[in-house]
């Protein structure tokens, strides 16, 4: 009998052994399972936390650049306007000066005069500047 005995030992020890193992099979699957759950609903809260984020932000940045061409659109007509009013006044300005320009002709024999005495007066300027280099250097 106790050849018996000893084979029901190990049968229980073997039983046992094999209960513990699938015990513990078991709950560390489910320890897994919660951690990958609990992971993958951290993952999916971080991503929605920081897309919600992306959109608060992109909502920031669209609105700044709608306010900012808003602006320029408006700047960009004031400064045509004043250009479109500051060509009027350069044509209005234009059509008085042809009025004085027949006022104030002048032969073509007196233009080259006074262009010759022009032309004198900067060689005269240029002598006297370069005069004044000669002594400056000594």
């Amino acid at each position: 009998m106790s050849n018996y005995w000893i084979i029901i030992q190990i049968a229980v020890l073997i039983i046992t052994g094999l209960l513990t193992a699938s015990g513990t099979i078991a709950v560390t699957t489910w320890k897994v399972s919660r951690f990958l759950s609990s992971f993958e609903t951290d993952i999916t809260k971080l991503i929605n936390d920081h897309q919600l984020s992306d959109n608060i932000e992109f909502g920031k940045i669209r609105k700044e650049i709608d306010e900012t061409g808003d602006t320029v659109r408006h700047e960009f007509g004031e400064t045509s306007a004043a250009l479109r009013t500051h060509l009027h006044k350069v044509e209005l300005t234009i059509s008085e000066s042809k009025v004085n320009n027949l006022e104030t002709f002048i032969k073509r024999t007196s233009f080259y005069e006074t262009i010759k005495e022009i032309n004198e007066d900067v060689k005269n300027l240029i002598k006297d500047v370069a005069a004044l280099n000669r002594n400056i250097k000594k």
